[in-house]
């Protein structure tokens, strides 16, 4: 039996698949690894407060979704912007070697 959100899942996954591939292809690989690592980096505390819920330790539940809650903010629409951003100035040094040519 499939979830719900299968679909959507695997559909994510094949775009995030795409997205690290188009780094590596275009020389953008550390910024890929970087915006995979900050995209995770919140991530990792929601399942440990799943965890700690089932197990019945509500206490470290509760702080674990409210760090997680705390660092979704700042690393998704902060620390991502200022990837993105450097990918927007860097991007005529890194790519001024790459002879693209979208009619060829």
């Amino acid at each position: 039996q499939w979830r719900s959100d299968f679909v959507e899942m695997m559909l994510h996954h094949f775009i995030t698949s795409g997205l690290v591939g188009t780094s590596y292809g275009f020389h953008f690989t550390k910024a890929g690894c970087a915006i995979l690592a900050e995209q995770d980096l919140a991530d990792i505390l929601l399942p440990l407060a799943k965890m700690f819920n089932y197990a019945k330790w509500q206490k470290a539940a509760d702080a674990a979704f409210a760090t997680f809650a705390l660092l979704w903010i700042p690393t998704r629409h902060g620390l991502f912007m200022v990837i993105y951003y450097s990918l927007y100035a860097e991007a005529p040094a890194v790519l001024k070697d790459v002879k693209w040519d979208p009619a060829n």
